[in-house]
Order: structure tokens, then sequence, then C-alpha cells
């Protein structure tokens, strides 16, 4: 459903009047953080409002609630604080029914739409048949054979007789999941990632392929090695472990082992790491070991992501899939601008905008589209 034009309107005159309730701020900081193209309405009417007659309206309000905060204190004076406090008042509402007349005449208005589309809810694909939709926090789902428990961003699940073949998950943008495994192995997906996985394993291996980032606790099973395969014909052997594992760029993976032993092998070499280590592959330099900060790499599950002297390029790589928004870089030269940071994905993508405006090395805005600009 989408947020009526006028009714934010109204909320957002109200607030720059400064005569906005609480509960009315509250909900629309609400809409504006959960609606990109609310985003947009809010941002354009603040634009357009920062006019010299209003901003000298603004000034001569602040001035008369100063003049009547240090009158307050003067009996002598309480019926000239008074005035200028109803005048204040008396401003203020003109202020307000001023810019909400014009706003509400025939001027054109940009049509909000929806939130970027496609995929919003996780999604379970079994076979090349069924698909499940997991959008309920608490959801039990009778399967042939197979029982689906979906609890806290959680599926579990118990199996009588396991489907055939191999279940892909999805996780959209803007969204984290979690799996347990029929081996009791947990696997956290980030947001635009996919694994897919058996119901049930065979007697020899544990094999799954994950695409995109995910945080594994392996259980251990000394007689079935587990196997994650990646991109690029790699993958990572295990035999009992947590790691987090990075496919978001093809040719840049990376593997971070947490606890235990992991090999990951490429086509051509394979490299043992220990707990602390990471290794990276790149089809140029093959698989280069180093080390890594746990904080930094499994920031994401809380929602974090944190970036040290990013070109803003590979940043708007992060925006779509933290926060299922469409990004057009339009000055090339900005591309090239380096920034240290974080996004937090809990807060509106704006608010992480702002501080990457405040370098004053790019701006941005969002069309009618909600498409992000960024020059």
């Amino acid at each position: 459903m989408h947020p009526d034009q006028d009714y934010i309107r109204q909320l957002v005159i109200e607030e720059i009047a400064g005569t906005i309730s609480e509960p009315d701020a509250a909900h629309l900081r609400q809409i504006i953080a959960e609606s990109s193209a609310a985003w947009v309405l809010y941002t354009q009417l603040h634009q357009e409002l920062d006019s010299f007659e209003v901003r000298a309206a603004r000034e001569a309000l602040a001035y008369n609630l100063t003049a009547a905060q240090i009158l307050a204190d003067s009996k002598k004076k309480r019926r000239k604080r008074q005035g200028i406090a109803i005048g204040s008042v008396a401003m203020l509402f003109l202020l307000g029914i001023g810019l909400y007349a014009y706003f509400l005449s025939d001027k054109p208005q940009p049509e909000l739409v929806s939130s970027p589309g496609g995929q919003q809810f996780v999604q379970l694909q079994i076979g090349n048949e069924k698909t499940i939709t997991l959008s309920e926090e608490k959801q039990q789902i009778a399967l042939k054979g197979i029982t689906l428990n979906n609890v806290e961003r959680t599926l579990s699940y118990t199996a009588d007789k396991a489907p055939a073949g191999v279940a892909t998950l999805r996780v959209p943008p803007g969204k984290d999941y979690k799996i347990q495994l029929s081996d009791g192995t947990e696997v956290w997906l980030n947001s635009s990632s996919k694994l897919r996985f058996p119901f049930s394993f065979d007697e020899k291996t544990r094999e799954i392929t994950v695409s995109g980032e995910a945080w594994l606790k392996v259980a251990p099973d000394p007689q079935k090695p587990f196997i994650v395969h990646l991109p690029n014909s790699s993958h990572v052997e295990i035999l009992g472990t947590s790691f987090n594992v990075n496919t978001y760029n093809e040719d840049r993976i990376s593997v971070s082992l947490l606890e235990g032993a992991v090999k990951m092998q490429t086509q051509r070499e394979a490299k043992i790491l220990k707990p602390g280590q990471q290794t990276v592959y790149t089809p140029e330099k093959g698989l280069q070991l180093t080390t890594f900060d746990k904080e930094d790499v499994l920031a994401w599950q809380q929602g974090i992501y944190r970036f040290e002297d990013a070109s803003l390029e590979e940043i708007c790589q992060v925006i779509p899939r933290w926060y299922g928004i469409e990004v057009i870089i339009d000055n090339p030269q900005a591309a090239k601008q380096r920034f240290t940071g974080s996004f937090d994905r809990n807060q509106a993508v704006q608010a992480s905008l702002e501080r990457l405006k405040a370098t004053e090395l790019i701006d941005y805005d969002f069309d009618e589209e909600g498409v992000l600009h960024i020059h």
C-alpha cells in the first residue's frame, strides 16, 4: 500500500513549522524509513521550502521564541512576552497554512512509487517445481514427507521421507536468514544470497552450494567431509568448523576461518587455513593468505556493512543488496572517491548517504522511480 502523498506533505509541513506532535513525527520517520518513494517526496519538500522567504519567516520565528524565553523571567514584561508568543504561533499557523496550500495547488507533484520491486520475502524452492514463501515470523508447513518450521528468521525441518533433488533457499535484498540442515549444520545467509542443499545428505559426503555471503557452523562428522561449492569451480572442504564465505564478487572470493580447519580448493591450487586466517581468490593472483578482523567480517550479522578506503563504486555495489535500491553513479569522477565508514541496514539508507554527503565529495538524490542517483 502506497503512502498517501497529501498526508506526507501535511506531516512534513508540520515538521518544518514545528507544530508536529511526537507521535506524528515518529510516524513520519517510520514512513520515510520504509519507503524510498516517501523519502523522495520528503527531501523534495525540504528542498523547495528552503527558499529565502521561508528561511526569513523561520528565522523571525526563532528570534521571537528566543525573545519570549528571555522575557519569561520578567513579570513586568509578561504581557509583551505573551504577545510575542501569540504572534509566533500566528506566524507559525500562517506559514503552515500557506505552505500546505501551496503544495496542494496545481503545482506538478512527483508520483509516489512503490518500494523497489522484486523478491521481498525469503523463498524456498523445492526441486524445479514448488516454491514456498517464508513470509511469517512463525510458520509451520507440512509437505509430503517433510515438515518445515519457520521461526524467528530460521528454517529447520524434519523429514520422514526427504524430497528428491536439491532445494534452493533465496534471501532477498535487505534481509538475512538462517537454516539448520539435516546434520545440524547452521548456515546464516546474508542479503541477496542463495543456498542450494539436499534435505538429506548421502552416506559419503555433505555438499551444498553458496552464492553471495554466508556464515557456517559445520556439525562435526569425520566420516562425512562437508564441502561448500563456490563460483569459479572452487570449493571449501571442512571436517568441523565455523567460517564465513563471501562470493558476491565471483572474481574475488574470500573464506574467513573462525574455528577448526578448512581447505580452500580451486582448479589450480589449494590452501589450508588456520583459525584467524583468510584466503582471497582472484583470477589474477590465485589464492592469497592473510589475516582478518572478525568484527569487520561478521558485522553483517548485526546489519552493519563496514568499509575502509573503499571506492564509491565498490560501496554502490553493496547498496542494492543491502537496501534493495537501484543505484546510478551519474558522475564518473565521483565513482573514484574513496571512503571509510559503515552502513547500518537497520536505518534508512538516507542516514548512511548523509554521512557520505557530509564529506562534500558527493551528493545524491532519488528520481521519481525511486532510483538513487549519486553525483
